[in-house]
This record gives structure tokens, sequence and C-alpha cells, in this order.
């Protein structure tokens, strides 16, 4: 079968999902998508609508209209996709892959999303020590809140898959009076495999695309 080719992704903006709800893409990438690509060259243009299907099968349209920006220059702007933001509660700097998809004789385009639940630029003591400090408020979006049993608080394992496919097994504790979560059991390994270094970034995402046992990815980003 035919691999699947991403097309466009984006981290989304707070215009994307708030106000009008409209997403703003760029203008090469609209037509790329647009039926009948071609014969759409002028501005403000109302444009046929698009099919897609998200990772359900689920089928999305939505209308493509040609918006031009003084500062931003020429986008597509996907009208009344304001229904697949509410099901899947998407917010600000979550991401959206667009792909071809090669299987299917339909005209439409596959969509998914991740919401991104961490992101960190991470520091010298968590290249150094062995382990990842993770605020709890943000860590109680993918580890269990802190449960006490008898005289210590009950760890929490973390299963996590990379963009190549490996899963990366990891342990979560907190001690009391603690303002953060410790990732050990192999996150000093994860740093070593992958170099990395002060500033570069960690990013713990949810796909649904995952079975129920790992459901997250994390991901790293190079320091600029």
């Amino acid at each position: 079968m035919e691999p699947k080719t991403l097309i466009y992704k984006k981290r989304l903006t707070k215009n994307d999902v708030s106000g009008e709800v409209r997403l703003s893409i760029p203008m090469q990438v609209g037509r790329k998508i647009l039926p009948q690509a071609g014969e759409h060259d002028g501005i403000n243009d109302d444009i046929s609508t698009v099919s897609f299907l998200d990772h359900n099968g689920q089928s999305w349209s939505w209308s493509m209209e040609v918006f031009w920006d003084e500062q931003c220059g020429s986008n597509m702007h996907g009208l009344k996709w304001k229904a697949y933001v509410d099901q899947f509660k998407l917010e600000a700097n979550d991401l959206i892959s667009i792909y071809n998809d090669p299987s299917s004789s339909v005209d439409h385009w596959l969509i998914e999303y991740q919401n991104i639940l961490f992101e960190k630029d991470i520091n010298k003591q968590d290249v150094s020590t062995g382990w990842l400090q993770i605020p709890l408020e943000d860590g109680i979006k993918f580890i269990s809140a802190p449960h006490r049993l008898a005289q210590q608080y009950e760890g929490h394992e973390l299963l996590a898959l990379m963009w190549d496919g490996t899963l990366w097994f990891m342990h979560a504790t907190y001690e009391e009076g603690s303002t953060s979560y410790q990732i050990t059991s192999n996150w000093d390994r994860f740093v070593n495999i992958h170099q990395l270094k002060p500033h570069d970034k960690i990013i713990i995402s949810f796909d649904p695309k995952l079975g129920t046992y790992e459901k997250y990815r994390i991901n790293y980003e190079r320091r600029e």
C-alpha cells in the first residue's frame, strides 16, 4: 500500500481556534488541496468545499476561501471548521497535520491532530541529574494526581512513543511538598541516545491514533 504523504503541518494559533474560528493556511498549501486548484487564481474567490477524513474515519467538509492579509500575504481560510475544533477540544499550540490518502479513490484528504500537553526547554539539571522535572499543573494532564500510600506517594508509569516508533517506558514520582513530578527510569538514557543539551525542547502530546496504553508521544526539538 502506498504510504500517505504529509501535505501540511501547523501549530494552531489563537485565531485558528477562537473568535471567528477560521483555519488559516498558506496560499501555496491551500492550492494543493483545492478541487481543480488551477481554476482558482483570483483573490477573494468563493472556493468549493474540501472534504477531510479524521483519525476515526469521520468525514468533515468545509469551504475554503482566498484571503489577502498585508502582513501574512495570501492565505486560505477554512470556514465552518469550528465543529472539528469543538469536538476535539483543540487549543492554540496544538498540532494539525494534513495528508493525502493514496488508499482511497474518494476525493478527500486526511486530517489528524495532537494535543500538546507539555513543552519545556530543558535545563542543565534536567540533562545532568537523570530526571526530568515537570510542574504539577502540567503533569496532571497526562500523569495521575499524586496519591499517597502509607508513608509515601505512589509512582506512575508513563509510556510514550517517538516519531520513529520507539516506545519509551518512564516512571513519574512525587515527593511531599514538591511542586513538580520527577520523570525517571530511562530519562537519562533518552537524553544520552538523543544527545540532548540544555535549551533543547521536550514535547509531550496526546495522539488519538495511538492505543489507550501508549497514547502519548514524546519528541524533541534542537536548540537553534
